[in-house]
């Protein structure tokens, strides 16, 4: 794992957010947060380049890092394994303290609103719905709430995003580079504690890499919106070079179809 950190301050986040309709959890959140051991990053029957090596870290509190590889590397691969999505072929993952090959039904669902997972692209998004409408629908799950009954809540949230003129367009009709946006406001609904995003930065202009950027390092400080309170960052990369800069640790999976991706300069 290779280190870059970076004491530079962060561009502006984007403005505070109002008291929530969920509270942060008032006991400190535990030291280490994932613990992944020997995890291999295949996917079923297709062990491909993914299956030639393991992974094993591990993430603390506030920690910020960088997963960088090409295509068939298995880097989305992790994350989807990490919030619960996919189970491993061989290895093993502890989240706050618990073996996940342990969880079934409603432990994995509680496991899940402690960690929030913005995919790449599209995000994933319901096409049917407004903005609004898939940013609010984690939280009117999981506290069994109407959408008017959290619109106060997330207002707030979509302002903080800057994507307020966009509250009531289905995802269909907004940009490209606006939709990881979207899907990391939905995924901030719930407070996790760990937050998981697949490759955010692809495709995106200066400005729109610059605002990431960030954001991000407010989450891993302590932003308002979770009382101050660090969070765990891990990203996915193809290309490590606009990352550089950003207190974040690297770690490279090796990727045997293509050439090895080199860390990127250190800034002075």
């Amino acid at each position: 794992m290779i280190g870059h950190p970076d004491k530079s301050s962060a561009p502006a986040a984007g403005g505070s957010a109002a008291s929530p309709v969920m509270s942060c959890r008032t006991e400190d959140p535990p030291s280490v947060v994932a613990e992944i051991q020997e995890l291999c990053l295949a996917s079923p029957g297709r062990p491909g380049p993914a299956a030639s090596h393991s992974l094993s870290c591990t993430l603390r509190q506030g920690d910020y890092h960088v997963v960088v590889g090409g295509g068939s590397s298995g880097k989305t691969r992790l994350l989807e394994i990490l919030a619960g999505l996919a189970r491993p072929e061989a290895g093993a993952v502890r989240l706050f303290g618990r073996d996940t090959s342990a969880l079934r039904g409603d432990d994995w669902m509680e496991m899940r609103r402690r960690v929030g997972l913005v995919f790449d692209d599209g995000c994933r998004l319901f096409p049917q719905m407004t903005v609004i409408e898939n940013v609010a629908l984690p939280v009117c799950y999981h506290l069994n709430q109407s959408f008017e009954e959290v619109r106060s809540f997330v207002d707030p949230l979509l302002d903080w995003m800057g994507i307020t003129h966009l509250r009531d367009q289905i995802p269909g009709r907004i940009g490209r580079g606006w939709r990881p946006r979207i899907g990391l406001a939905r995924a901030l609904t719930t407070k996790p504690e760990l937050l998981l995003l697949d490759n955010p930065l692809a495709g995106l202009d200066p400005d729109q890499t610059s605002w990431w950027l960030g954001l991000l390092k407010s989450l891993v400080r302590g932003h308002a919106w979770y009382g101050g309170v660090p969070v765990t960052v891990l990203v996915t990369a193809s290309d490590p070079a606009p990352w550089n800069g950003s207190e974040c640790l690297f770690t490279y999976l090796h990727d045997v179809n293509q050439d090895p991706i080199e860390p990127p300069a250190r800034q002075t």
